[in-house]
């Protein structure tokens, strides 16, 4: 896996994209089915399947929980299309520490692939650090901000299985008859 710290821009559009597409799926599909725990729609015309728990564990973020943090709230969905393929798998969790945030980015620094070193990143939100890694299928971030009395630590990891790879064929155009 390659760190994020060395292609920040890149990261930051990388974090950006995948969050603002998960988020967006949760908040128009995924969101009111979370009571149940296997749902099929369709995903444009394409049915899935998607799972739902209301809780992530460590192994659905391929990250440990911080030593001693609350959990506040965490999910995990898997879609899966008709034919059993992964279409995409995505948890998150949201944790509290009394700890400094660079306690806990040192943590994290620690036990993600590469070690990357956290960036800073100033926004209408506030100050906060972002750890992050990827490769061609996989991205899993750490965000640490500083709160009053210690920090709030939201990890994320998102799963998109590889494409195979072959020749693109153009499609006829469909507005020429």
């Amino acid at each position: 896996m390659r760190t994020a710290a060395r292609r920040p821009g890149r990261a930051v559009l990388v974090l950006t994209a995948v969050g603002l597409l998960l988020g967006a799926f949760y908040l128009a599909v995924a969101a009111p089915y979370l009571s149940s725990h296997e749902e099929e729609m369709k995903l444009g015309r394409v049915p899935v399947t998607v799972t739902y728990s209301d809780s992530a564990s460590p192994e659905d973020l391929k990250m440990p929980f911080y030593p001693g943090a609350e959990i506040e709230e965490s999910l995990a969905y898997d879609v899966a299309a008709g034919d059993g393929k992964r279409v995409v798998q995505y948890a998150s969790a949201s944790l509290s520490t009394v700890d400094a945030w660079e306690a806990v980015a040192e943590y994290y620094s620690a036990e993600l692939p590469g070690h990357p070193e956290a960036e800073t990143v100033e926004g209408e939100s506030g100050l906060r650090y972002v750890l992050a890694v990827s490769d061609e299928t996989e991205v899993r971030t750490v965000t640490v901000r500083p709160a009053e009395k210690g920090s709030r630590i939201e990890l994320v990891r998102a799963v998109h299985p590889k494409h195979p790879t072959r020749p693109a064929k153009p499609r006829p155009d469909e507005s020429v008859i």
